[in-house]
């Protein structure tokens, strides 16, 4: 799939960009189609490192090489549209406390087919998207990220802005295949971020992929040493009254309803099994108490809380999840 991913690079309408290569020693063939797309393009440089180093640190790697105004990550098997450069610089170039572009994530399959991505589909309920570019609010794009999950879905669906970088953030190297959720949560608490739901960019999913979730309890444990670290930053950017709330749920919501994530197979059940899933979700998500949650929606939704009517609906949403949990229990 390198071919695929590199030509997607090089028929981009923005054309000043310069292409940072790190290959660990593959023997598939890969390093060799890298050279020769270097010999005819010098925008390429190309790296070598051991192969059995940390992907993230590898990827810091080329954090560490990054030189020009804004940055992104573009890996090898995925592809981008070939306007989504020149449209993510313009956006960002005209929105000065927007420090990251996102675009709409497509899973290419195994049959080579694009599919919506679970994730990404999550984030734009959150935010009610349009078919138009919506600036997002960063701090509340990180607390999604935190109780949805990364709803950008992939790293290479983002162009940023190089000064974040000058404040620290990098890859964590000691949360397995989770770092990039970790990101996702922080890239918010530096500013916002603009999400183009009419550019869509394409991430491949295949058995075998180095951030396959296969080993379920070991991935929430990543998670939750993940949200344990996070926690207190993100409280950090609320006034005193939200961040005490927004700590309170945290700590509640990873005690219950992450534990109940990762106890089951995947989220997908209760789109595969609605009438069983649904249930069980419903009965653990009523153990949290109704008013902390009302109460959280009602102080967020007159500052940065995308979604209208929140009150309406989180009162709505109690009252299916007692009715579930009565239903359960007979």
């Amino acid at each position: 799939y390198i071919t695929e991913c590199l030509n997607s690079l090089i028929s981009q309408s923005y054309t000043n960009w310069r292409c940072i290569v790190i290959d660990s020693f593959s023997h598939d063939g890969s390093w060799e189609i890298i050279q020769d797309f270097s010999e005819r393009d010098k925008r390429f440089e190309l790296y070598q490192i051991p192969k059995n180093v940390n992907l993230y640190h590898i990827w810091n790697f080329g954090l560490s090489k990054v030189k020009n105004k804004y940055f992104c990550i573009l890996t090898s098997d995925d592809v981008w549209n070939k306007e989504w450069l020149e449209v993510a610089i313009q956006s960002l170039m005209a929105n000065k406390n927007a420090i990251a572009a996102a675009a709409r994530t497509r899973i290419i399959n195994s049959d080579s087919q694009w599919q919506i991505a679970i994730y990404n589909a999550a984030g734009e309920i959150f935010f009610k998207t349009e078919s138009i570019p919506q600036l997002r609010n960063g701090i509340i794009s990180s607390i999604a990220s935190y109780f949805i999950g990364p709803i950008y879905t992939s790293i290479h669906s983002l162009v940023m802005k190089s000064e974040i970088l000058n404040q620290g953030i990098r890859f964590a190297e000691d949360v397995g295949p989770t770092a990039d959720c970790e990101w996702y949560i922080r890239l918010g608490l530096y500013g916002d971020i603009i999400y183009h739901p009419e550019i869509e960019v394409g991430w491949r999913v295949y058995e075998g992929q180095a951030t396959k979730r296969n080993e379920q309890e070991k991935y929430g444990n990543f998670i939750k040493k993940i949200h344990e670290r996070t926690r207190h930053e993100i409280s950090t950017k609320l006034d005193s009254t939200l961040a005490e709330t927004f700590v309170e749920m945290a700590e509640y919501y990873d005690r219950t309803i992450l534990a109940y994530h990762y106890a089951r197979p995947y989220w997908i059940n209760i789109i595969t099994q609605p009438s069983i899933e649904i249930p069980r979700l419903f009965k653990v998500l009523y153990t949290m108490p109704k008013e902390m949650l009302i109460d959280f929606l009602f102080k967020i939704s007159g500052k940065y809380f995308f979604v209208e009517e929140s009150i309406a609906t989180a009162t709505k949403f109690y009252h299916l999840m007692a009715k579930a949990n009565k239903a359960s229990n007979n």
